[in-house]
């Protein structure tokens, strides 16, 4: 469902917020859904796109972002660049990019309860906005985030517009769409259940 409401979307704008409730299936929605389908050329133009493996932002952001740069640009010397670099402006991320890439930040929410630097916060978002933005670039920000922390975002003033453009809501499965999910793979390897164990799973 994600993947068929979705699509069109990210070929439209570089930036999406991924927001869902807790184990609702927002970060797999991404990872087995837009991003395989991505990767398999299952959307229109998608065949020229790098999906990288997700990121999270972790303690120190800016690590995560030179890490980031690393793989983006081929560098195997394994010296990253300093996160002050990041500080100075929004297009460091942008520079280290040699194709068109997918990017995908996992738990978005880390960079509020993980990073108590404000400058560090605004840094690491910039350069994702950057990158996604890039004018004649075709990159794509994929970004996943818990719902109880989307009021998180307005104490990122010039972020919290571009973020509410880019929301993605990723709602519950329903009765119908867990029985597809619970049936199909077993029926793909020849599988029955016994009868009242699907009822039993979806209750």
């Amino acid at each position: 469902r994600l993947v068929e409401r979705r699509g069109d979307a990210l070929r439209t704008n570089g930036l999406r917020g991924v927001v869902g409730a807790r184990g609702g299936g927002k970060s797999a929605g991404v990872r087995a859904g837009l991003a395989a389908a991505r990767k398999a050329g299952g959307l229109p133009g998608s065949a020229d796109w790098e999906v990288l493996p997700p990121i999270v932002p972790g303690g120190q952001p800016l690590v995560t972002l030179a890490r980031l740069a690393q793989v983006l640009s081929g560098d195997t010397s394994g010296r990253l660049q300093p996160q002050a670099a990041f500080l100075k402006g929004p297009g460091q991320l942008l520079q280290s990019v040699k194709r068109n890439v997918v990017v995908i930040v996992d738990q978005f929410e880390e960079i509020f309860t993980l990073c108590g630097d404000d400058r560090v916060r605004s840094a690491f978002v910039a350069n994702l906005v950057a990158l996604a933005q890039a004018p004649g670039a075709q990159h794509i920000v994929i970004l996943t985030m818990r719902t109880d922390f989307e009021g998180q975002v307005a104490r990122l003033t010039d972020f919290q517009p571009v973020f509410e453009k880019a929301l993605m809501r990723v709602t519950p499965l329903n009765a119908g769409e867990i029985r597809e999910a619970i049936e199909g793979p077993a029926k793909l390897v020849g599988l029955k259940f016994e009868e009242g164990i699907v009822e039993a799973l979806i209750n």
